[in-house]
Order: structure tokens, then sequence, then C-alpha cells
């Protein structure tokens, strides 16, 4: 007599999972897909650090972002709920690129014409700079320091040779200010014998808004 028995051998959680890419700009979003095996009933333990979740849950997948720069650390191990074993741990590692941006001035952003105003980019390594006025491209600008001498706003755009990141910062405001302007006053005539001596006088200047006046009597 013959006999025989089928036993079924039910594997154990796996932990695999692949990263579209490791390295990113702060603020891009990364897609983590689980490869593993493990059922939907399971329990997925996934570490993202200080990433923001932008979609997935349990198997994933996931879309996640940083907005901070450095190594960040992805990791998961699974628990298998129906065998009661737990999984190795998988981890993977991402770069982020932070690039920080902004302007600052050697002085007062208002001068005269003919003046100008010293403007510095925040110095990032293996960086490239282009400098925008109102927006637009400055050719041939493309160092951290520019000497702004018109009206307008200037941002400064920095991208990292290696790793394409790019920020554009927020503008700074220059005003230059006419150095030859039409001044004009008058003056209500009076017929004066003995004081005091009551004038008037009226500013006549074009777009006074735009100017400081001082008088001199």
């Amino acid at each position: 007599i013959a006999l025989s028995n089928t036993i079924k051998i039910k594997a154990g959680p796996t932990s695999s999972f692949n990263v579209n890419d490791d390295t990113v700009c702060a603020g891009e979003p990364v897609t983590v897909v689980f490869t593993g095996y493990g059922e939907t009933t399971d329990s997925y333990f996934w570490y993202f650090g200080d990433a923001t979740i932008l979609s997935g849950n349990g198997q994933g997948p996931y879309n996640i972002t940083w907005n901070t720069g450095g190594i960040k650390k992805i990791s998961l191990y699974v628990y298998s709920n129906t065998l009661a074993l737990y999984s190795d741990t998988t981890d993977h590692y991402v770069f982020v690129d932070k690039i920080i941006s902004g302007i600052s001035s050697s002085g007062k952003t208002t001068v005269c014409e003919g003046d100008t105003v010293t403007l510095f980019s925040f110095i990032n390594n293996g960086c490239r700079y282009q400098w925008l006025f109102n927006s637009d491209s400055i050719i041939g600008e493309i160092n951290p320091i520019y000497k702004a001498y018109q009206t307008g706003d200037y941002s400064v755009v920095t991208t990292n040779f290696f790793t394409a990141c790019s920020v554009t910062s927020q503008p700074i405001h220059i005003t230059v200010g006419e150095k030859d302007f039409p001044i004009d006053f008058s003056g209500n005539s009076q017929f004066i014998t003995s004081p005091p001596f009551a004038v008037a006088f009226n500013n006549l200047t074009p777009e006074t808004y735009k100017y400081n006046f001082k008088w001199s009597f």
C-alpha cells in the first residue's frame, strides 16, 4: 500500500523595492515600488525619514519628496500576519540636492542715475549663475556678482553643474533715480510795505512723488 501526502510550503515575505532615481532635486517626486513578496494582508513597515508622502499606502507604490538636502534613507521590512514571520530589512539611499538661492546688496537699493548697486548671489559649490532683469536673462552675466544700474527687479538662477537642479531667487527691486530733472516753483505776488512778509510758495515740479524736497529760505 502506497501512501502520499502533499505538503504546501508557503514562502516567507521579502522586502525588496526599487526607487526610480538615486539623485534628485529637493521638491522633486520620487517613486518607490515594492518588488518583494508579500500578501496584501501583511504589514509593511516603510521608513522614509523626513520625506513627505504624496501618495501611497501598504505595499505601495509610493510617491514621496524631500524639501531638505543630503543623503536620505528608505527602508522596508515586511511582517507576514499569516506565518508570523518577519522579512529581512532592505535599504536604499537617495541623494537630494538642495540649492539655496538668495540675493544681498552692497548697500542701499535706491541710488542716483550713474551709480550702481552691487548684488551678490548666495554661493553654492559646483553651481553656475544666470542673472535676470525683469524675469529676462541678462546676456553674459553668469557670475555670482552683478552691478545693477537700471530700475527694475533683479533675480538669479542657480544651477548645479552635476545634478542640473536649478532654483530661481526671489527678486530684489532696484530704483535708479534721475540725476537731472526740472525743478520749478512759484510764489504769489505781494506788495509789501512792512513786516511780516507773508509769501506763499507752490512746488510746480512734475511728478513730485518721485522726489524728496528740502526748502531753504
